[in-house]
């Protein structure tokens, strides 16, 4: 039987003059603005895992053990958290990358002529350019375009969208472009072939909400105003982003604790209002010799604290608070969705299905066939195993319903990317929560099986031989590693990103903006709060984290000042 020892490290001693809890990029960002602010500052960084980043998660890629060719020059790595720059007009990552020296590769319009889209039926044939264009502008048209301004008020529509309308419901409303022109089909009648695959395109779109949508509010769909323009991806990854930042801050005196899960945060009263402080409390299980388990625990302190806890963690696994957090906070944090994106990484010897033709096709749409249409919904067809869900995941769905509700699946060419021959697929929401139950045999045997199907045409090679022309079928090789991620068990996440989900005709109030709002009001006068689910403008994006991060950043400068005064 193994025993539990207790190791109290108290480092009271250290005097800090702002703590940050998170090495995400919300802390970074706040850390990296305070330090540049005010070099004076004595800052420390407590940070869970036992790397920073969070959610941005950067595996070096061998060129060496992969073959990779020597042309490409600098650096690659395999982005398994995020990957891209969502919207580069006004994005702050964009200079940032800049002044770090990362290259940042513009992707293009899926909905644009020749864009970086191809689709592929269950047969592997590839479905006809102006089909895919076509079908790309209907949906994403009505997703991006018609549905915001529907949801609104834009359009001169006089209808108020009620809390319980989901996304789901608005893309299907009467008038909705995804019918393109033609009335919406009564119950019961079967949908023509193009609406049927624009739908299974329109349910694909939990990878971008990291809920089904119809979980999604539709209310409050648009309301944001985020950055604009065509996405960016890192040709070498977030890592380096994320390494530059933690260098330029040790550099300026900021100093980082991993492997520090905080267990408590306690207001401490002083004899005067502005001589209160706050206690931090890590705490964390080390195993030792002997089948001994140490639980150390540090603690903490400063006059300020950030906190960039994702909203997974706040939601299933907080912290201790004393005193307690407001009923209001409480239930904020609750009414907020927590979302899932995983990935699936398949690593090759080389990139067999690009040739010029298309090798700049980024992204690749598998449409699921009628015969079984449950087939691109994860290793089970959506259907949960024997092993338990984890925590915050959505609940499964009926065998009926998933037979009912195909959706398309996305196959990201990370060669076209940035040079690496992989593909990533993506496994979103409820779909995601599933695929986590299943092992990592099942996983690798369903997502080479799949590439295999819809891919596997582009195995076939024309070879001109004496003006005969013949072609050559080869055979689809297996991946020389396959990667994914388990977002949801990560008990430092719980999720990807957030969302705000649909309203309840049982439960009021529903989830708004105003629950991110109330996230980034300052606690105890002296414990504020970043994170991207606390920018209701920007949330579920890397630069909304680094918003909030300055945002909380320019806060706490105002209060060393008064400090110092």
């Amino acid at each position: 039987m193994a025993t539990t020892m207790d190791v109290n490290n108290n480092n009271q001693s250290e005097e800090y003059d702002v703590i940050i809890v998170g090495a995400g990029m919300a802390g970074l960002s706040a850390a990296y603005r305070i330090l540049t602010q005010r070099p004076s500052t004595k800052l420390l960084i407590l940070e869970a895992r036992e790397r920073v980043g969070g959610r941005i998660w950067s595996i070096p890629f061998d060129k060496k053990k992969f073959g990779l060719e020597d042309t490409l020059e600098g650096g690659r790595s395999i982005d398994l958290g995020a990957s891209f720059i969502h919207g580069v007009l006004g994005n702050p990552l964009i200079p940032l990358a800049k002044k770090i020296g990362l290259p940042v590769k513009r992707t293009a319009n899926p909905t644009e002529p020749n864009s970086a889209m191809r689709a592929f039926t269950a047969d592997g044939k590839l479905v006809p350019p102006e089909e895919t264009g076509e079908l790309a502008g209907r949906v994403f048209g009505t997703i991006f375009g018609w549905l915001p301004a529907f949801a609104q008020g834009d359009d001169g529509s006089t209808t108020v969208v009620p809390e319980t309308m989901s996304v789901k419901d608005g893309i299907l409303a009467e008038g909705s472009p995804i019918y393109d022109g033609e009335p919406k089909p009564a119950d019961g009648v079967a949908m023509d072939e193009h609406l049927r695959t624009a739908l299974m395109l329109s349910r694909s779109f939990q990878g971008w909400t990291g809920a089904p949508i119809d979980y999604v509010s539709l209310k409050w769909w648009g309301f944001n105003q985020d950055t604009e323009g065509g996405d960016g991806i890192l040709v070498r990854g977030y890592g380096e982003m994320v390494d530059g930042l933690k260098a330029e801050i040790e550099r300026l005196g900021g100093v980082f604790r991993l492997k520090a899960p905080v267990a408590a945060v306690e207001l401490v009263e002083g004899e005067e209002e502005e001589e209160g402080s706050v206690k931090i409390t890590t705490r964390r299980v080390e195993e030792m010799p002997a089948v001994m388990h140490a639980e150390l625990s540090s603690i903490f302190q400063a006059p300020y604290t950030l906190l960039t806890l994702p909203l997974g963690v706040l939601k299933h696994a907080p912290p201790t608070f004393t005193p307690p957090l407001s009923i209001r906070r409480q239930q904020a944090i609750q009414r907020l969705g927590m979302g899932l994106l995983d990935k699936i990484v398949l690593i090759y010897e080389k990139a067999w299905w690009a040739d010029t033709r298309s090798s700049s096709a980024m992204i690749n749409i598998l449409i699921p066939s009628e015969d079984d249409p449950t087939r691109l919904l994860g290793p089970t067809g959506g259907r949960v195993s024997s092993h338990g869900m984890a925590k915050g995941a959505f609940p499964p769905r009926t065998p009926e319903w998933l037979e009912q509700n195909p959706q398309a699946l996305m196959a990201f060419d990370l060669h076209a990317q940035c040079g690496i021959p992989a593909l990533c697929v993506f496994v979103a929401g409820e779909f995601g929560d599933v695929a986590e139950t299943c092992t990592d045999a099942q996983t690798t045997e369903w997502v080479t099986g799949v590439v295999r199907q819809w891919l596997g045409g582009l195995m076939k090679k024309a070879t001109d031989e004496n003006g005969d022309t013949k072609t050559e079928v080869g055979v689809v090789p297996r991946p020389v590693e396959v990667l994914r991620t388990a977002w949801r068990k990560d008990e430092h996440a719980f999720g990807s990103y957030a969302y705000i989900p649909v309203g309840s005709e049982s439960e009021s109030p529903s989830a708004s903006p105003l629950d991110q709002v109330e996230l980034t009001r300052t606690m105890w006068d002296r414990c504020f709060w970043a994170g991207e689910h606390t920018e209701l403008n920007q949330y579920a994006s890397v630069h909304a984290a680094w918003t909030s991060g300055i945002r909380e950043a320019e806060k706490i400068l105002v209060r060393l000042e008064g400090m110092s005064v």
